[in-house]
C-alpha cells in the first residue's frame, strides 16, 4: 500500500475492525485490543484475509439455501472448480493425505500428481518476499505459514523457513489440508470446528472431514454418488467474494491465550478529539494493528 493511501482510522473503524477480528477468532466481540485479544494476533495463522475489504454479497437463492438445508455454516470465497481430475505439482506423502480428506466428501472431486508446470494447482516453499506482494511476503517461522489462491488459480505456498519437519513446528499436514480449502473455493469462518478456521491448530494425524466442511464440498462440487455437479458458476447460488490470498498463522504454547499481555507503547497523540496509541505500526483504512 502506498503512502498516498494510508489513512488513519477513526474510533468508529477502528472498533468496527477490531470486531470483525474478534468474531472470527470466537472470542468476545468487545471492539477493544483486550488481553485476549492481543493473545489471538500473536497466534500463527492463514495468510488468506478472513473478509476482503469486509465487502461481500449474498444471493437470496442461498440464503434460502443456507435455511432450507445447512445448520452449520461454511463460506465460499472464489469460484470453484469445473473440472475433473484436477491435477496438482509437488506432490507429498503429506499432501496426499491432506487431498485425500478433501476428495472424501465427493465423487466430483480427484486430485492426480502431475509433473506437467501447467498444472491447475503447483505447490511451493518460498521465502520473503517471492513476488505476491507485501502483503504477502512471508516472515520467518511462527507467524505466516502459507498462503493460497482460490480456483481458477489455486496455487499454494508455504513458508520454507518454517520448522516443518521439527516436533514442536507447526504441522505442515494440518496447514496443507486449510491452505486446499482455499484452493477448492473456500474462504474462512468464525466456526471453530472447521479446518477453514483462520487460526491454526493441530487435529493430529487420525482426522476426518467435519461435517461443516463435507457440506461445503458437497454444497459446491456434489455430494456422493452424483454423476453431476450440484452447483454451476452463477450468481444465483452462491456468496460473490472478491478473489483473493489468504495465509496461515501457528498459535502459542498452551495456557498463553489467557495470559493479559504486558506490552509498551512507541506514542499517542490526539487527532480530530479522538486518542490514537501506536505500537510498532500505523495502521490503515480496513486493516488491524498488528502488535508484535
Amino acid at each position: 500500500m502506498s503512502d498516498n493511501e494510508l489513512n488513519l482510522l477513526s474510533h468508529k473503524e477502528f472498533e468496527k475492525s477490531i470486531k470483525l477480528m474478534q468474531k472470527y477468532a470466537h472470542i468476545p466481540q468487545t471492539g477493544r485490543i483486550d488481553g485476549r485479544t492481543i493473545a489471538v494476533m500473536k497466534l500463527p495463522r492463514c495468510g488468506v484475509p478472513d473478509v476482503e475489504n469486509d465487502r461481500f454479497e449474498e444471493s437470496s437463492s442461498l440464503k434460502r439455501h443456507r435455511r432450507r438445508s445447512i445448520t452449520k455454516r461454511f463460506a465460499v470465497y472464489g469460484p470453484k472448480w469445473d473440472k475433473s481430475p484436477i491435477t496438482w505439482k509437488m506432490a507429498r506423502d503429506i499432501f496426499n493425505r491432506a487431498w485425500n480428506i478433501w476428495s472424501q466428501a465427493s465423487d466430483r472431486l480427484e486430485f492426480i500428481e502431475s509433473n506437467d508446470p501447467k498444472a491447475d494447482i503447483i505447490i511451493g516453499f518460498y521465502t520473503g518476499d517471492h513476488g505476491d506482494g507485501k502483503r504477502r511476503k512471508f516472515d520467518g517461522p511462527g507467524s505466516k505459514l502459507a498462503h493460497a489462491y482460490a480456483p481458477p488459480n489455486g496455487d499454494v505456498h508455504f513458508d520454507d523457513e518454517e520448522q516443518w519437519l521439527d516436533k514442536d513446528g507447526p504441522s505442515l499436514f494440518w496447514t496443507a489440508l486449510h491452505e486446499f480449502g482455499h484452493s477448492l473455493g473456500f474462504a474462512h469462518t468464525a466456526d471453530e470446528g472447521s479446518i477453514m478456521f483462520p487460526y491454526y491448530r493441530d487435529y493430529g494425524e487420525n482426522f476426518t472431514l467435519p461435517e461443516i466442511d463435507r457440506a461445503g464440498v458437497q454444497y459446491l462440487y456434489g455430494d456422493l454418488g452424483m454423476t453431476k455437479p450440484t452447483t454451476t458458476k452463477s450468481s444465483e447460488n452462491r456468496k460473490q467474494w472478491e478473489n483473493s490470498r489468504g495465509t496461515t498463522i501457528r498459535p502459542t504454547k498452551s495456557g498463553d491465550s489467557d495470559i493479559m499481555c504486558n506490552t509498551n507503547i512507541d506514542a499517542i497523540a490526539s487527532i480530530r478529539n479522538e486518542i490514537f496509541v501506536f505500537k510498532n505500526q500505523v495502521c490503515s483504512n480496513g486493516n488491524l494493528m498488528i502488535i508484535k
